[in-house]
């Protein structure tokens, strides 16, 4: 794409550069946060508010599927944040979004970001450490980059061996030729050791701040993930962006996942997405009808009616209209409540006769005119010439561009498969159990809403297959040693130039990238597969640690602190999702907490504060009340004025929860309440 000064993308639709400034057939899409391309005259800017993050959804998807896994965790680590996101074979959006506080209602990714990324600043307060979320941006940067910057995230990766000086470029200084300070970070490690105490090590403190980024990290994933049904263990972690290598083995094994995917241009995988995506238009209508025979005719008509514009504006940008996909989808709730769920509820399948449906009236129609640049025969085949290195990755072609004026109806006329009521009733049932963990088979399903999606046009790619090689694993670059799980362990450096499909790395190692660094974990394996895709695999069972002692610790302090944060947040987002009352989904007039067995507060939510006050009153009431008669599976339910009932609509719900520990002891409980 080249530079332009158009105060407006739209103006590329009507003023597009001269020759010779990118050509005037240049093929110019928008990406939208809906994980599709658009042209620059359809574009508009409420659509592109996450569009960077779903370009890399986008490639985490596809370079996923081609590396052979169906289930995928996104986790991209950057300098500023982390985005997670996941994938399951299909995309999954939200259509009302609230961002920097303004509500919108457009298509977008369902992401997650946290601020946690290489430039993620630490601190410590006294008692206990923090990692963000402030950042030190690129400029200072981290105190490596030798501009007077505080410690950060890349700083500690450096501090434990993890970040070698001698692979930086020499980019950094006043006269930008000098590698990353090490020294530096270094003297102020030891000087913040020295002011934690307890005789600490340097490496320790910063290895203490990996270890809560990573924690910050993986309860991302598990908002994603675990809170809405989905048992992560099943999933390929695909790790992208320039700091996610670093930390790819312990965001999983904080998971317990055992499968890490890394393409060759993971740190670059937002743009490659991009290439990758497919041009996409979507349809949305309201239905409101219970779920039925009756609803079922409605979203046969919206369905037909909407996929065919979809269809039409897809087949502006000029996509053949054989390859595109008409997707038509039902949003379905139980009565009284608002989560509604999205279902697959038929597709939209062409079949050529010369004319189209829309709604009573037929059209004689006629094929579009040929928009788009000519389909080469490398583009259906995937291929590479002979002379093309076979070990590189090879680069997307641009989608078809189109014009301003869409045909007004397709040369093929579509019939609507729909699902039965049954199917899409069980799907319903499927999710929902997933999401909740129950079915209520006494209430009435409604038909929320209809939404079509029309999808073609995407690049065509293959990633081509290379001979696994049956040379012993080389000589390493160098050999190093990084701090990690409370020990030095000594690791081989390798270029990734140095290995070949077929190669295997243990760990403790590091691979060093063109774009990236990625740190192999003892217990870990790294292979390279026929399609040059670097697999991480835990080959040593994580040991579990149990008991971690009694005495304060400013580490595990602040990953319990978040930890039980978590779980109180989680608790919050069921109660919810669940809830039929607008006090609670609307006005969100609750709040959630964890107790400890003797009913002191440990962790509570960022709910509405005024009930935490009496709370741990209630929950002391009801231990003192069934004392040796509490057990698992029992729920409790108070509102006592003199028990920590604060008005007569307030109810405080608590649930006990048993852990077991190591030693033959009965199970003690704590207990969660929400009020």
């Amino acid at each position: 794409m080249q530079r332009s000064e158009s105060p407006h993308p739209g103006r590329f639709a009507t003023d597009p550069p001269p020759p010779g400034e990118g050509g005037r057939d240049v093929a110019l899409m928008f990406m939208m946060s809906s994980g599709g391309l658009t042209a620059a005259d359809l574009f508009q800017g409420k659509d592109a508010i996450l569009s960077g993050p779903a370009g890399g959804v986008v490639g985490m998807a596809e370079t996923g599927r081609a590396a052979g896994f169906d289930r995928l965790i996104g986790f991209d680590m950057g300098g500023t944040s982390t985005d997670v996101s996941h994938f399951a074979g299909e995309y999954e959006r939200a259509f009302e979004t609230e961002v920097a506080g303004v509500r919108m209602r457009a298509p977008m990714m369902l992401i997650h970001t946290v601020a946690a990324g290489g430039g993620s600043i630490l601190h410590f307060d006294g008692a206990r450490f923090r990692v963000g979320p402030d950042s030190a941006g690129a400029d200072p940067g981290p105190k490596c980059y030798r501009r007077g910057g505080p410690l950060a995230v890349t700083d500690a990766n450096v501090m434990v061996g993890k970040l070698i000086p001698d692979f930086f470029p020499k980019i950094f200084g006043p006269d930008q030729d000098l590698p990353i300070d090490a020294a530096t970070v270094r003297e102020a490690f030891a000087a913040l050791a020295r002011e934690v105490g307890g005789g600490r090590s340097p490496e320790e403190v910063a290895d203490g701040f990996i270890k809560i980024a990573v924690e910050n990290m993986a309860n991302a994933i598990k908002k994603i993930s675990v809170q809405r049904g989905h048992d992560v263990t099943r999933y390929a972690l695909n790790c992208f962006g320039g700091a996610g290598g670093q930390h790819a083995c312990l965001v999983a094994d904080a998971l317990g996942m055992t499968t890490v995917l890394i393409h060759p241009l993971s740190s670059l995988l937002s743009a490659y997405g991009m290439g990758l995506a497919d041009i996409r238009a979507t349809r949305q209508q309201a239905i409101e009808e219970p779920f039925g025979e009756e609803a079922l005719a409605a979203i046969a008509a919206a369905g037909a009616r909407l996929g065919q514009d979809a269809r039409a504006e897809v087949i502006g940008q000029g996509v053949v209209p054989s390859d595109i996909a008409v997707h038509v989808r039902a949003h379905l709730r139980y009565a009284g409540t608002d989560t509604a769920l999205e279902v697959n509820a038929g597709t939209l399948v062409p079949h050529l006769t010369g004319t189209a449906l829309r709604g009573d009236a037929e059209a004689t129609l006629s094929p579009p005119p040929s928009r788009g640049r000519p389909i080469r025969a490398a583009d259906r085949e995937g291929g590479k010439s002979e002379d093309e290195d076979p070990r590189d990755t090879p680069l997307p072609d641009p989608p078809p561009q189109g014009g301003r004026e869409p045909p007004a109806t397709d040369h093929a006329a579509a019939n609507l498969q729909l699902k039965s009521l049954a199917e899409m009733q069980s799907a319903f049932e499927t999710a929902h159990k997933a999401r909740f963990g129950f079915i209520d088979q006494a209430k009435q399903l409604v038909v929320e809403a209809v939404s079509v999606e029309a999808v073609g046009g995407g690049a065509k790619f293959a990633e081509p297959l290379h001979a696994k090689t049956q040379a012993p694993l080389p000589a390493p670059a160098q050999r190093s040693r990084f701090y990690s799980a409370g020990c030095w362990r000594d690791a081989a450096c390798y270029a990734r130039s140095q290995l070949a499909p077929g190669h295997a790395v243990p760990g403790p190692a590091i691979i060093i990238e063109p774009h990236q660094t990625v740190v192999i974990e003892d217990g870990w394996r790294a292979e390279l597969t026929e399609k040059n895709h670097l697999v991480l695999t835990r080959v040593v069972p994580l040991a579990r640690r149990h008991a971690i002692g009694t005495e304060a610790d400013p580490v595990m302090l602040e990953v319990f602190n978040n930890l039980f944060m978590s779980i109180a947040e989680q608790m919050g987002v069921v109660l919810q999702n669940t809830a039929y009352s607008v006090n609670i989904k609307e006005r969100l007039d609750f709040s959630c907490a964890v107790f400890s067995g003797d009913g002191a507060l440990v962790a509570n939510a960022p709910h509405m504060p005024v009930h935490l006050g009496s709370m741990d009153r209630a929950v002391e009431t009801i231990i003192r009340e069934n004392k040796g008669a509490i057990a698992p599976g029992d729920v409790y339910a108070i509102n006592a004025p003199y028990n920590g009932g604060t008005h007569l609509p307030d109810i405080t719900v608590c649930t006990p929860v048993f852990a077991i520990s190591a030693r033959t002891e009965p199970p003690s409980p704590g207990g969660g309440g929400s009020a």
